[in-house]
């Protein structure tokens, strides 16, 4: 598992930067009406890689008949992205990037505790 998180880092990073580095130059270059949109860009892309390699973790417990915890760990996250969103969006009435950044963050959160069951699951 640390194997395949270090290969996801690895490979996603590079990732990243080529896809920033090119939106930022096209937009700029060719697509100004366009350039609201690099801040969002910013802030979902990195949430994108992470699952890049986040995902096959979660079917891990499927694989290894520990669908139970893979189930809890969705409705949790469901429920997490929920809260957030109408705190977001009745509370705090935060702007758009505000709210997609609090759901990006989330999904980060969401991602280690996925990761923490995974390591208590397996005893890693």
């Amino acid at each position: 598992m640390y194997k395949y998180l270090k290969i996801g880092f690895l490979i996603s990073l590079p990732v990243y930067g080529v896809v920033v580095l090119l939106a930022s130059l096209l937009v700029e270059s060719y697509l100004i009406e366009w350039i609201f949109a690099l801040d969002y860009l910013y802030v979902i892309w990195p949430a994108f890689l992470i699952s890049f390699f986040v995902i096959p973790i979660s079917q891990a417990l499927v694989v290894t008949q520990n669908s139970q915890a893979q189930m809890k760990w969705e409705v949790l996250r469901l429920l997490l992205l929920c809260v957030v969103s109408f705190i977001c969006v009745v509370f705090l009435e935060a702007s758009a990037l505000q709210a997609v950044l609090s759901l990006v963050v989330s999904m980060g959160l969401a991602y280690i505790s996925l990761i923490y069951i995974v390591i208590k699951v397996f005893k890693v």
